[in-house]
């Protein structure tokens, strides 16, 4: 009797010693991803306005200005996103202004939210370790740190795609993953993992896929695939069908005030869309992971001898994290192919960042590839650092980012003219111009379409928004500069003396007539170009 009581202690003390460890674990595994988080919003608060906004973010800032609701929902009911992030941005924009960093902040706190939800996602699917590397990849990776800081939806995007992602695993395979078996290297102690509640995570799978859905059309894809899963796997496990049922309701009711534009958009192609071939596919490979062609190749090379080791006849027998890589491999590929596949035979709608649905997938893919290989924990531990710090740190070197000026812009070239504009003095005539009276001056600036919206911004912002008229992309393809340039001045004027104007162009192309007209009915007194933006003041006769 003394024995068995001894026997039944010494167990009950065993347990309490594993777990008191995993807890320990668990909680040392939770303070590493908040100094994680930590560093991922210092980096993304540094420099977070030292940039102009560009085209796509200043389309952001003209929703985020708009006077009325009314004006508002018609505007983005004829654009190719849907809503949710640009209502959230409004909202913000009300309570904090819509200053350049102000309109990145939510993106920035987006993506550091997405250390944690990484976390929780490589813990959900494989292990706690799994976890860790790939909260290493969302606060130091350089797409990233990137999209962190744009004030576009895509931050948002991969944070609930992440979250989508770790509640639908948490449903499909609520039992723990096995643990990683033991070898000389590491302890046989299996680590805890974080799960949740069944009814918790299909609430969090309906909410965070929905907001997905309602932040980009891609997101809308990849939710579709996975209700679609989730319908046809309770055809065969009873315990899915009320669940599922509910999900794909709730998502169908709460999509449908959406479905008009939701059809408008589908007719349309995607702006700069094009074909895809080859090219585009490893362009998305590089948004997904880096640009950058060496480390491109470092993820490429990892993942081809994961592949290998995977594909031989002695792991095929092992069912042990299969289904988990399936699960990741088709979150990351099943929309790329379908968006290829469409835009090869009906509408062109392939842009590669329109697929950053899917990094959080992809990331988690090449940390279970790393992992994989036959090192020790410590070397794959530095070597991964040491990775992410040259992938990261040779992106930026390449393409300039933190360095110097890398986007549209915007800002530079609205100042400049803004500058001039105010200038006391008359304009020096040019040299062709030299018997034109001294006093000729410009009061107005005008720019066609979009090209108002995205120079306005900054108008607006130095309070001279009366300056910048706005002409329409008819009169652009007309090529009637009359029509382009009215004055509202001219009738107080002699209709003698020419008008000189600023004429602003950015991503609107300028039409050939257009183009033929000013250099046949108009001199350009002065002009200036800032990358990939032109301006110039141009002199009328009338």
């Amino acid at each position: 009797m003394n024995s068995e009581s001894r026997s039944r202690n010494d167990r009950a003390a065993s347990e309490e010693v594993r777990e008191s460890s995993g807890s320990a674990s668990l909680h040392r595994s939770w303070l590493l991803v908040a100094l994680l988080a930590l560093a991922a919003l210092a980096i993304r608060l540094y420099g977070l306005g030292r940039e102009s906004l560009w085209n796509d973010e200043l389309f952001t800032a003209t929703l985020a200005a708009y006077p009325t609701s009314d004006e508002f929902w018609e505007r983005l009911g004829n654009d190719v996103h849907p809503p949710l992030y640009f209502l959230l941005v409004r909202l913000w924009a009300g309570v904090f202004g819509d200053s350049e960093t102000a309109l990145r902040m939510p993106s920035v706190l987006a993506g550091t939210a997405l250390v944690p939800a990484m976390y929780f996602l490589g813990a959900r699917v494989f292990a706690p370790r799994e976890g860790l590397y790939a909260a290493a990849i969302a606060a130091f990776g350089f797409q990233a740190i990137f999209y962190s800081q744009e004030a576009r939806m895509y931050s948002p995007l991969i944070l609930c795609a992440a979250l989508a992602g770790a509640s639908f695993w948490s449903i499909w395979a609520p039992v723990a993953p096995p643990a990683t078996k033991a070898t000389r290297t590491e302890p046989s102690q299996p680590e805890p993992t974080p799960t949740l509640p069944k009814t918790s995570a299909w609430i969090a799978y309906a909410l965070f896929s929905l907001c997905a859905a309602y932040l980009h059309y891609f997101g809308l894809l990849a939710v579709a695939l996975a209700d679609l899963a989730l319908v046809g796997a309770s055809i065969r496990r009873a315990s899915l069908r009320w669940g599922a049922a509910a999900v794909v309701a709730a998502h169908t009711l709460a999509y449908l005030p959406w479905l008009p534009a939701l059809k408008r958009s589908l007719g349309r192609e995607g702006y700069h869309a094009g074909v895809p071939g080859l090219q585009e596919l490893a362009q998305t490979f590089g948004t997904v992971y880096w640009s950058w062609a060496p480390a491109a190749a470092g993820v490429a090379l990892v993942l081809v001898i994961a592949a290998a080791r995977w594909l031989r006849p002695e792991s095929r027998k092992s069912s042990e994290g299969a289904s988990a890589s399936a699960f990741l491999a088709v979150w990351a590929a099943a929309p790329v192919v379908i968006a290829f596949l469409k835009s090869r035979i009906l509408t062109p709608t392939y842009i590669p960042r329109f697929f950053l649905v899917c990094a959080p997938a992809a990331w988690l893919l090449f940390v279970r590839a790393w992992l994989s290989l036959p090192l020790p924990r410590a070397a794959l531990a530095w070597l991964f650092a040491g990775f992410l710090l040259f992938a990261t740190g040779g992106q930026i070197a390449k393409t300039g980012y933190f360095l110097r000026e890398t986007k549209e812009p915007y800002r530079r070239a609205s100042q400049f003219v803004l500058s001039r504009l105010a200038q006391a003095g008359p304009i020096e005539p040019s040299r062709t111009l030299t018997s034109d009276p001294p006093s000729l001056r410009t009061t107005l600036a005008y720019a066609c379409s979009w090209d108002a919206d995205n120079f306005g911004y900054y108008f607006r912002r130095a309070g001279k928004s009366g300056l910048l008229q706005a002409f329409s992309l008819k009169t652009m393809d007309s090529g009637d500069l009359r029509a382009a340039f009215a004055d509202p001045m001219s009738t107080t004027r002699d209709r003698r003396t020419p008008l000189r104007v600023w004429f602003l162009s950015g991503n609107v192309p300028v039409s050939e007539a257009f183009r033929n007209a000013l250099f046949r009915e108009a001199t350009i007194v002065e002009q200036r170009r800032f990358d990939r933006l032109w301006v110039a003041l141009v002199e009328i006769r009338r």
